[in-house]
């Protein structure tokens, strides 16, 4: 079984090999994001939400659409941050007809390092 840490420790491993092509830094945002989805669906301050197959949207949308929805600033803020990471995601998986960004993996791996390392903590001292 994998979690959040080892698809963050993937991401960053990732960033710094030499020669990051397109594929490799499409797969970093991709890791990026799916770290910090998954540290924030395995959230105790998340444990109340619940995806509802007939809301006619995804269950990252609805998640995006719940965390931003909360009374405390830092779930908020942490989904704001998910919904940056998102949309690199989107970018990286599927715009494959143009470049990415130049160092959008970098800021993929930044944000998601934010969001696990940094927004929770004073929702963690609580």
């Amino acid at each position: 079984m994998i979690s959040h840490e080892d698809l963050l420790r993937e991401a960053q491993t990732l960033l710094k090999l030499p020669n990051r092509d397109e594929v490799r830094m499409r797969t970093i945002v991709g890791r990026a994001f799916y770290a910090g989805y998954h540290f924030l669906r395995g959230h105790p301050c998340t444990a109340d939400f619940e995806f509802a197959r007939d809301a006619g949207m995804g269950s990252h949308k609805q998640f995006l659409e719940w965390l931003g929805g909360r009374a405390n600033l830092e779930i908020v803020f942490a989904g704001r941050l998910l919904g940056k990471l998102r949309s690199f995601r989107v970018e990286a998986d599927y715009i494959i007809g143009s470049n990415l960004r130049p160092g959008i993996d970098e800021d993929a791996v930044e944000t998601a390092e934010q969001i696990v390392e940094e927004v929770l903590a004073e929702y963690d001292a609580e």
